[in-house]
């Protein structure tokens, strides 16, 4: 992104950290619910144990797969079946929406890019469309790697212009940004808000989620 302002002479925007739009602790919430999910549930049990032992190869494909078990603990922690110990899915939710706010205190045409993660963005896209969790979801399930969203938030309107278009980021053409936002990149603020890290990332593996354009998730609760 840098050099993409650079390549077009403008000035790097400030760049500023928001914890808030942190994808959720996948990590958590296997920890918390796949032991309940195996007492209960035989058949989940057995393919929890199998997916187990499969994680130990790290050639696995398990690896860079979506299964059927992170399918049931995910719609456990949404559906708020069991408590846990960090973030429930509507303290998630909530605190992904907190940007909002801020957002709102910035100037027409005011161009903001946010980095950030699928499932954050899923939600954002969520409340603008007015969707449910189980909705939101699948969203967050065929967002693309480093794919490009934009929306616009005006007084208490949030609006959907594009989703999931694949970039890369340096031929990032500024121009589409001033006509979707309206704006001058002249005057663009940009936010680094926090980049998945090993802790944060959606996938407690070897890849993350969500996946590259190759590989999307119909099974997403």
């Amino acid at each position: 992104m840098a050099g993409a302002f650079r390549r077009a002479g403008l000035a790097v925007p400030e760049i500023q950290i928001d914890r808030n739009w942190n994808e959720f602790d996948l990590d958590m919430v296997y920890q918390a619910i796949a032991p309940r999910l195996s007492a209960e549930d035989p058949e989940f049990q057995a393919e929890h144990e199998k997916l187990l032992r499969q994680l130990h190869d790290d050639n696995s494909p398990v690896h860079r797969a979506w299964t059927q078990c992170d399918t049931l603990v995910v719609r456990a922690w949404v559906e708020g079946r069991y408590e846990v110990p960090g973030e429930s899915w509507e303290a998630f939710r909530e605190r992904v929406c907190r940007p909002l706010e801020t957002l709102k205190r910035f100037l027409p045409g005011d161009t903001i890019a946010i980095f950030s993660s699928a499932t954050p963005i899923a939600v954002w896209i969520g409340m603008a469309l007015g969707l449910n969790a189980r909705h939101t979801l699948r969203l967050a399930g065929v967002t693309y790697n480093a794919a490009l969203t934009t929306m616009r938030v005006r007084e208490d309107d949030l609006a959907l212009f594009t989703f999931n278009i694949g970039v890369e980021v340096e031929s990032i053409h500024f121009g589409s940004l001033y006509n979707v936002q309206r704006g001058t990149i002249k005057s663009a603020k940009v936010h680094r808000l926090v980049e998945p890290t090993a802790k944060n990332r959606l996938r407690p593996r070897a890849a993350p989620l969500p996946r590259s354009a190759s590989r999307r998730c119909p099974a997403w609760p």
